[in-house]
């Protein structure tokens, strides 16, 4: 939702020209017909707004012209949204503003909850946030790509690298709980390589260390770089992968 953004004035340096938007996040929930609730996932206000209150005012998180993409996974009660955002920070006297993520998880009546998997702020700067529930841990699983050591990291364990990547050519798919009942594992689909192409990898990670497999899918056909991909669970050892392919010297498809 779009709303003012208050005094430019308050930034660091010149502030953009022309202005840029600023806007709130909101998760709303239809009945088919109407909607029942929008509840509001950013912390901006009237009286705090996105460029804050001042030049040594609070920290806002907003949505701004950076990456804010995301996702929305329901656990069975309640549903999490887990989304690229902006923070508004004064920093040597002035407002700078930043680039993360942000994950919030509502409940049935449209209240954002206490929840142990939300987070105010995780990687910084963050790309592809992916988001699932995982039946076996009762609980809320993300990763994300981030230029901190161009890596695939969960948004709450810094020291863990899960698969480093070249930046310009790796998109994330979608993080799924592996079949093993006590293996607290995932599988994810990454393109990684050099340059304009990559080749789509299907890794096998905990959230905590290094993916511990990592096959190439597809032998030795490329994948361009910012083609959509999706992993999905079949049930069992089974799973499904999608992606948009592309001959590496026509480009034809």
């Amino acid at each position: 939702m779009l709303v003012n953004c208050g005094n430019p004035t308050n930034m660091c340096g010149s502030p953009p020209n022309p202005a840029v938007p600023c806007y709130d996040m909101y998760m709303v929930r239809y009945d088919g017909t109407s909607e029942k609730w929008a509840t509001k996932l950013t912390s901006s206000s009237a009286s705090l707004p996105p460029y804050s209150s001042g030049k040594t005012g609070p920290d806002v998180y907003m949505i701004w012209w950076y990456a804010h993409h995301g996702r929305i996974v329901y656990d069975g009660t309640n549903w999490a949204a887990y989304f690229g955002a902006a923070i508004s920070t004064s920093e040597g006297g002035c407002i700078n503003i930043h680039q993360s993520d942000r994950m919030k998880v509502v409940n049935p009546s449209g209240t954002i909850t206490d929840s142990r998997d939300s987070f105010d702020w995780g990687f910084s700067h963050s790309g592809y946030e992916r988001i699932t529930y995982d039946e076996r841990s009762k609980s809320f699983a993300s990763i994300c790509k981030t230029d901190s050591n161009n890596r695939l990291m969960p948004p709450n364990n810094w020291d863990a690298t899960i698969y480093p990547v070249n930046l310009a050519a790796a998109d994330l798919g979608d993080i799924v709980p592996d079949s093993v009942a006590t293996s607290n594992k995932y599988c994810s689909a990454v393109s990684n390589g050099d340059g304009d192409n990559a080749k789509v990898h299907l890794i096998h990670y905990d959230l905590k260390s290094k993916a511990s497999e990592d096959i190439v899918l597809g032998g030795t056909v490329a994948i361009w770089c910012h083609t959509p991909q999706k992993w999905a669970s079949l049930g069992g050892d089974n799973h499904v992968f999608s992606a948009e392919e592309a001959a590496l010297n026509t480009g034809a498809r």
